[in-house]
């Protein structure tokens, strides 16, 4: 069966803009205990994984794949500005942080002993040789 506009009952479109929503209105609901916590959840995990976090705070299967619903939720929203924390779970005014990048060191430079005095490679040799493995 084809619903109006051609389209099937199995067929959705999710349009982000719908769940961008205003948190300076008045009437919004309290935050939950389990909202609170999956929030608190994502910020100790560094924002990583906001389906994790839900899974911790104990949401089901349905919710836990599709964030969008708990986290986009005017009294969330509310709750991450007052925490300091815009859109997105970044601090307001700051930029998400660099990734960490991996150095390679570079392998120490062999030194030259030819030109040392016998005396002081022996002295050398002595000094090594009462250093413990």
């Amino acid at each position: 069966m084809v619903a109006k506009g051609g389209k099937t009952g199995t067929e959705s479109t999710f349009n982000p803009a719908k769940f961008i929503m205003n948190t300076n209105k008045t009437n919004i609901r309290p935050i939950t205990y389990r909202q609170l916590r999956a929030i608190q959840f994502w910020l100790d995990s560094g924002r990583k994984n906001k389906a994790e976090a839900l899974r911790r705070a104990s949401y089901g299967k349905s919710v836990v794949r599709q964030p969008y619903k708990v986290f986009s939720s005017p009294s969330v929203q509310r709750e991450l500005e007052m925490r300091g924390y815009g859109n997105r779970g970044i601090l307001n005014n700051q930029k998400p942080p660099e990734p960490i990048r991996v150095i390679s060191l570079k392998p120490a430079q062999k030194i030259d002993f030819s030109n040392l005095p016998r005396e002081f490679l022996q002295d050398l040799k002595e000094r090594l040789a009462q250093i413990p493995d």
